[in-house]
């Protein structure tokens, strides 16, 4: 009688190890399969329609809700453009911005300190629509750096205005053809939002592809995309394939699009490297986004290229811009698996 007790015991320990050991990959199924069905959710938004292409239509406008950084949603205004061969949309937010110096101009009647208050508030909202505020922690955004007062602000092109009315966080495209890789690029004022929340906010361990909040995509010398090294080859999981040089053969460029233009690239470098301690006089390539010397462009071009696995035979010189993929490597601590290549066409 013990011994059939004893035996019923373990098997029901045995189901119960069983059980908890499933649970875990049968989350991570779930978890692969929800991303990889948001993803391809985002794709099928960047197919222009044909409706959507007609030459000579007239802009359309509408009311959105973008998701902020803290998490809700607010109302913008998205106006897109239309033409034959290029089909293009303009962000503008100045409801928010007109409605603050509304509030600033109905509370003159109140104490100046308050006045004063609302007056700022309203001025900060408006330069930082304008570009006019743009700091390293603040994203006016690096998208709109380059437009002034009166000026007209870039048109985003037609196939993401789409994904851009789901989350303005929305930066540029990237892929690789005959690659997994073929994903938006997210930017948001918190650097580490997007290394765990996908592109609606959700709490998610593939995260996004996303740039730093000072990354300069439209004239910076050099911006980095981060993604995590997934096990099932989303994400940056398949980036390591380039450690082989037949494989980088086949697959020697990078497509890239900003909201506004598209842009290709061509593979300068490929190669380990990892986080180093702050004190560490050592080349950092993380670190790299602007040349204002010759020297700084050269300092960052030989460091990339004596540390490439092999040489792609691509060059280049001070002028030219690029952008770099880092991913989580194994090989030490702290570890990355990088890839920069040379902006060789598009706007």
């Amino acid at each position: 009688m013990e011994s059939k007790k004893t035996r019923k015991i373990i098997k029901i320990l045995c189901l119960a190890v069983f059980v908890a050991c499933l649970l875990p990959i049968g989350q991570a199924c779930r978890e692969s399969m929800q991303s990889k069905a948001q993803q391809e959710t985002l794709r099928k938004m960047t197919e222009v329609s044909v409706e959507h292409t007609a030459e000579g239509e007239a802009p359309g406008t509408g009311a959105i809700s973008v998701l902020q950084n803290d998490g809700t949603l607010q109302e913008d205004t998205v106006v897109w453009q239309a033409g034959a061969g290029s089909e293009q949309a303009t962000s503008t937010s100045q409801t928010r911005t007109d409605s603050a110096k509304a509030v600033a101009v109905s509370q003159a009647g109140m104490d100046s300190a308050a006045s004063q208050a609302e007056e700022d508030s309203a001025k900060t909202a408006s330069a930082s629509l304008t570009g006019e505020n743009d700091t390293e922690n603040t994203l006016g955004l690096q998208r709109n750096k380059n437009t002034t007062p009166g000026s007209v602000k870039p048109a985003i092109l037609n196939k993401y205005v789409k994904v851009y009315q789901e989350n303005s966080d929305l930066a540029g495209w990237l892929s690789i053809e005959g690659m997994k890789i073929d994903y938006p690029v997210l930017q948001n004022a918190d650097n580490e939002y997007y290394l765990h929340h996908d592109f609606y906010g959700n709490d998610s361990k593939y995260g996004c592809l996303y740039v730093k909040n000072h990354a300069d995509l439209q004239t910076g010398t050099n911006f980095v995309i981060y993604g995590h090294n997934m096990k099932d080859g989303s994400m940056f999981g398949d980036l390591d394939l380039y450690q082989k040089e037949s494989f980088y053969k086949e697959h020697p460029r990078i497509s890239f699009d900003t909201l506004y233009g598209e842009r290709t690239y061509d593979i300068i470098a490929v190669f380990r490297s990892q986080v180093y301690n702050a004190e560490d006089d050592v080349f950092k390539y993380y670190q790299f986004y602007e040349a204002d010397t010759q020297e700084e462009f050269e300092d960052f071009y030989h460091n990339i290229k004596e540390l490439s696995l092999y040489d792609t035979g691509v060059e280049a010189q001070f002028g030219d811009t690029f952008l770099t993929l880092s991913t989580c490597a194994y090989h030490v601590q702290d570890g990355r698996f990088v890839v920069v290549a040379k902006r060789t066409s598009g706007s």
